[in-house]
């Protein structure tokens, strides 16, 4: 985590812990894998949050493999919009009568 929280407060994933693995061996070393992580779409009027995505090696036979990005950015922009709204639309106020 960095600003943005995990666990379903500002995103979430399919795992627990929040650890995913994915599996290269022969049969599918050159086919893409992915996962999923979900953006939580609340109310709240938030700044842009962010969080991290880390790869690591868990075994590495022989040093084949390597890794070109071990690490990505995610930034959350909100899509939340803070309104107000005076009524009536127009206020008279004589300026002996203090502050208004």
């Amino acid at each position: 985590d960095g600003t943005a929280l995990g666990g379903g407060v500002d995103y979430s994933w399919t795992s627990s812990p929040a650890v995913m693995t994915l599996t290269f061996d022969s049969t599918n070393l050159l086919t893409p894998q992915c996962f999923d992580i979900t953006i939580i779409d609340d109310n709240l009027i938030e700044l842009e949050e962010m969080f991290t995505v880390s790869l690591s090696l868990q075994s590495n036979p022989n040093g084949q493999v390597s890794l070109q990005t071990s690490s990505a950015p995610i930034s959350i922009t909100d899509n939340d919009v803070a309104e107000f709204a005076l009524a009536p639309t127009a206020y008279t106020v004589d300026e002996d009568d203090g502050p208004a």
